[in-house]
């Protein structure tokens, strides 16, 4: 996808109180499927997809990027897409994670204190283990 089209999508993302997280393409060219995966730190409401997806499919028509049949979804990310950004970690605290580190290694625990540069998981045992992340 053009870069101004995504930076166009992520302004749409943005003045919705919402952040972009990713657009993923796939399909061929006579029937494209567009998914743009969007959160906000105080979460994402069916309502507020919908009135993204309205304008990025106003975006999409008139810039006129895809010529054949394409279906539009905006959805927030599942439970299984990785964390990104700092504030994601924030809005996860208390929950569940196994985190895989840059060594391949896995951690499982709570979340429970989050850093400008690490966080805290609670295993099983009830121990924490800090994370740092690069």
């Amino acid at each position: 996808m053009p870069d101004h089209i995504v930076q166009s999508i992520r302004d749409i993302c943005r003045n919705s109180d919402a952040h972009l997280l990713d657009i993923v393409v796939r399909g061929s060219a006579q029937k494209r499927l567009i998914e743009v995966y969007a959160d906000s730190e105080s979460g994402i409401t069916l309502d507020l997809c919908g009135k993204i997806n309205r304008e990025i499919g106003e975006l999409l028509e008139k810039e006129q990027l895809f010529a054949g049949q394409y279906r539009l979804d905006v959805s927030s990310p599942g439970t299984d897409r990785p964390l990104e950004y700092p504030w994601q970690y924030r809005k996860h605290s208390g929950r569940l994670l196994k985190v895989t580190l840059a060594d391949n290694s896995v951690r499982q625990g709570r979340l429970r204190e989050i850093g400008t540069s690490s966080f805290t998981l609670e295993v099983p045992s009830g121990k924490r283990d800090t994370v740092q992340v690069e």
